[in-house]
């Protein structure tokens, strides 16, 4: 499985983005923090990157995340120095393309797909529009019909902060356990388009509390997924059942 670096000039912000993603994406992510110089200030150690490298060496690589230039330096210096050590320097943002590789390189998938999951962060828009935190929920629109031969389900979401980050991340793996082909349109955002759950996309289409979605499911397992799903995003993503 490949592995994930957070290199950064602060030891306080590599060790804050590394507990994030591991704390979201699970504990069978190998993630490694690197920061600060040997003597605690703010810096790089191309040393410390190449040590962190060996401990977490695998057949599958290590995609390394970064935040100035000067830590790319130290990360370009310490592949130099690691040998056969298969290893890469992501050009995402720091937090958001982590939390994107992390969930991807949690799936199975090769340094090169969590690589371009990583990437995708630089589409991600923050801030769409002025809204209320707790957004009132609009009516699905009249021109909203089921499609025949596809299962689907109109759900309020009440989760306090809405499909976000840990609620993804859970709603994300649940949809993974069937084989069918789950699509998911914020309804109380009309601008924003039907899409395939992924990471990405599960923030981009920015669902927060009260909004209402659509799922829609295809293949052969689409009514199971369905009822499932429904019942877990209900359940606020199985904090629910957890409290």
């Amino acid at each position: 499985m490949v592995g994930i670096l957070i290199v950064s000039h602060s030891a306080r912000l590599a060790a804050g983005v590394a507990e994030f993603v591991q704390q979201v994406a699970g504990e069978k992510v190998a993630v490694a923090a690197v920061g600060g110089t040997e003597d605690g200030r703010i810096g790089t150690n191309p040393v410390a990157i190449l040590e962190a490298l060996q401990a977490m060496d695998s057949p599958d690589g290590t995609l390394i995340m970064v935040d100035l230039l000067g830590a790319i330096v130290s990360a370009e210096t310490a592949i130099e120095l690691a040998g056969d050590i298969r290893a890469r320097i992501s050009n995402a943002p720091l937090v958001e393309g982590a939390y994107f590789a992390t969930l991807k390189a949690a799936t199975g998938a090769s340094l090169d797909e969590v690589e371009q999951e990583a990437l995708k962060a630089r589409e991600l828009v923050k801030v769409a529009e002025a809204e209320p935190l707790h957004a009132v929920a609009a009516p699905a629109s009249a021109t909203e019909q089921p499609t025949p031969g596809i299962a689907e389900a109109i759900i309020t979401v009440t989760h306090p902060v809405g499909l976000h980050a840990r609620p993804a991340r859970a709603f994300f793996q649940k949809t993974r356990e069937f084989k069918s082909k789950i699509m998911i349109r914020n309804l109380s955002r009309p601008e924003t388009n039907e899409v395939v759950v992924s990471p990405f996309n599960l923030l981009q289409i920015g669902v927060r509390t009260g909004h209402q979605i659509r799922l829609r499911a295809e293949g052969e397992d689409q009514a199971a997924a369905i009822a499932t799903l429904e019942q877990f995003v209900k359940d606020d993503f199985g904090e629910k059942a957890e409290a």
